[in-house]
């Protein structure tokens, strides 16, 4: 159970530290965590299991972060903030299903452009390209085209392209970055039935470890507002990601 966890949490801070600012500010985080689940009109047993988990899991990183910098404390505030977003709003997307990627022609010079700019920063160990626009100009379109340029796809070893809703959590991504990139390794043909079953930093290291040394591209699309990929990559290093 979540909240007996985070309980466990405060029990273990104030036991184990002296009384100090940063002390309080953590047990105050891990209390507002409780009450979000108290006050939370959602049955235990159709609470989204992924959510919860990323939840339970910033809750440790705020528990852990009494002994580093304020720097990450407030960054996993604001992924808890999210969090909470999207728990309330787990099951709303599925009302609004948009079906099938809007299918808008994009010039062929602005394909080019983007293709050139991703092969050419190879150089970068880590590139970050957002393609951003109001709703339906074609980001998704345009991203797409690029994703299945014959050149990209024959530069990176791994391509994985990952559709984000409200209600995805940080477990749901890295398993479909898993099963996108590590198509035909013995290792995911060994662990494939044991993926729901392991945790987000385990499931970090894994693709970390397949990635190591490789070139790939990961794209991202539809992400929210304020949603921190970093989070999610801590461990995982390489050349290519693009959110749309």
């Amino acid at each position: 159970m979540v909240e007996a966890a985070i309980l466990g949490m405060i029990q273990h801070l104030e036991s184990s530290y002296a009384a100090c600012h940063d002390l309080e500010l953590r047990i105050k985080e891990l209390r507002g965590v409780l009450d979000f689940l108290s006050d939370l009109k959602m049955e235990e047993s159709k609470r989204p299991k992924y959510l919860m988990a990323d939840l339970l899991e910033l809750a440790q990183d705020v528990a852990d972060s009494i002994e580093i910098e304020d720097f990450w404390f407030m960054r996993y505030q604001s992924e808890i903030k999210l969090k909470k977003i999207q728990i309330i709003n787990f099951g709303a997307d599925d009302k609004n299903d948009r079906g099938e990627e809007e299918e808008k022609e994009e010039g062929e010079d602005t394909v080019r452009k983007l293709v050139d700019k991703v092969l050419l920063n190879d150089f970068c160990r880590h590139s970050v390209w957002l393609i951003k626009g109001m709703i339906g100009i074609g980001k998704t379109t345009l991203a797409r085209q690029v994703y299945n340029h014959k050149d990209v796809v024959g530069w990176f070893e791994h391509r994985a392209w990952v559709s984000i809703t409200s209600d995805k959590s940080n477990k749901e991504i890295l398993v479909d970055l898993i099963q996108q990139m590590m198509v035909g390794s013995d290792e995911l043909i060994e662990r494939d039935y044991l993926l729901e079953e392991k945790d987000n930093r385990s499931l970090q290291k894994m693709l970390g470890k397949h990635l190591e040394g490789k070139r790939y591209l990961m794209v991202f699309d539809n992400m929210p507002k304020g949603m921190d990929l970093s989070l999610i990559f801590r461990p995982i290093v390489g050349p290519a990601q693009t959110p749309v």
